[in-house]
């Protein structure tokens, strides 16, 4: 027994020691990194006292500031739709303008009590509570969010939508899930109880990984929404504490705030997830994402740190369950006086869409700034950047998303 222990020991020491050698890039914060995003090579910090940062890590080893947003309250969490950015502080939500990444603009605010992230889904915002109803918040306008009702369950604490579906934590009981197919009206599906308090949800299609703190990540079968399944739960060592997690098309991230380290599982399997690798940073990990082969953690008062994982994840793997590719039409076509362009995302991106003439002169640009996966559409009146109508003929639209350019030819036709 001592002998195994002590293999298994030296085991860890190794990976550690080899997890030191990963990291290549590093970024410094004025508050505390508890949160990170990252979307197209551009990264979104909730940085506690720090308000939010926006950083490009197009080149990890060199990452460049964009521009920052000084939040009324400690900045926890931030999530990104429709060039808005929803950040969770300890008593209010703010919603701020990023189509000026340089210049982040505040546009409104949600006040309740204590929250830990949100999500989005439309035009509507749910926003949990600990120690109260999560709330259903009317954002179509983000100047003036609207209270829009309540969940029917006491003490949520996190929250994460995947497709039509919400799931929630509530604490002390279970995991909660919801049909959100109807963003004002979810209702539930199915419920089910797990151990020890609950903290992050991380949904990998039909399977939902849940950080149940003292008691490991907890696995649940999702495929039966009204009768979820605990699979399994993973954990190692002891003592330990699991609050975050996060899962890529491969792997299962798991911090361990008490011993400060990472955890790796391969799930091939997701149902039953492998350990593969340890990090030790060496600092409490409150936070982490994987985009395009690196590994982000915010790593609190040590800043952000980035770690090369291309020899485990992919360069050329998703975060995120594949999309189809990047779309673009418009309808009707021809048109008079306007026409909808419509255009699919296969992932959350920075994305610019405009229109030009049959000379290749800009005549305007109708979006510009960050926008979820899913269907968009943009509507051109058939006017130029200075509201002047344009005259008959051809014109073009056009789609930058994903590192992908679309083209489509439009007539105008009076």
């Amino acid at each position: 027994m001592k002998r195994s222990c002590l293999l298994a020991f030296l085991l860890l020491a190794l990976t550690c020691a080899w997890a030191l050698d990963r990291e290549i890039g590093y970024f410094d914060t004025p508050g505390s990194a508890r949160y990170i995003t990252v979307i197209d090579s551009i990264a979104f910090v909730a940085d506690s006292t720090g308000g939010m940062h926006i950083v490009d890590v197009r080149y990890p080893e060199s990452p460049g500031y964009i521009g920052g947003y000084e939040t009324f309250d400690t900045a926890k969490f931030v999530t990104i739709a429709d060039s808005i950015a929803y950040i969770a502080s300890q008593g209010m939500t703010e919603l701020v303008d990023i189509s000026d990444m340089q210049h982040p603009q505040f546009l409104g605010m949600y006040q309740g009590f204590q929250t830990e992230c949100v999500a989005v889904n439309g035009h509507y915002m749910y926003r949990p509570d600990p120690g109260d109803f999560c709330d259903i918040v009317d954002v179509s306008d983000p100047t003036n969010p609207l209270y829009a009702g309540p969940l029917n369950v006491w003490g949520f604490y996190a929250i994460a939508k995947d497709g039509n579906r919400l799931y929630l934590t509530d604490w002390v009981f279970g995991l909660y899930i919801y049909n959100c197919q109807i963003p004002e009206f979810p209702h539930q599906l199915g419920v089910i109880e797990l151990p020890d308090q609950l903290y992050w949800i991380a949904p990998h299609g039909d399977i939902v990984y849940v950080a149940c703190a003292d008691a490991g990540v907890c696995v649940v079968d999702v495929s039966n929404p009204y009768e979820p399944v605990l699979t399994d739960t993973v954990y190692l060592m002891n003592p330990r504490r699991y609050e975050f997690c996060y899962a890529s098309n491969s792997f299962l991230f798991m911090t361990d705030i008490r011993r400060n380290v990472v955890l790796i599982y391969d799930i091939a399997d997701p149902a039953h997830p492998e350990f593969r690798e340890l990090l030790d940073p060496g600092m409490p990990t409150y936070a982490l994402c994987v985009d395009r082969g690196v590994l982000y953690m915010a790593n609190g008062t040590y800043g952000v740190h980035m770690l090369d994982l291309s020899d485990l994840v992919p360069v050329s793997e998703e975060t995120e369950i594949p999309r189809p590719n990047v779309s673009l039409g418009n309808f009707p076509n021809p048109f008079n006086p306007e026409t909808t362009i419509r255009y699919n995302l296969p992932s959350a991106t920075s994305i610019e869409l405009s229109v030009f003439n049959s000379r290749g002169q800009l005549v305007r640009t109708l979006v510009k700034g960050v926008q979820p996966e899913g269907e968009h559409c943009a509507t051109w009146d058939g006017k130029d950047s200075d509201r002047n109508p344009m005259p008959t003929g051809v014109y073009f639209s056009r789609l930058h998303a994903a590192g992908i350019q679309k083209v489509g030819r439009m007539i105008l036709l009076k």
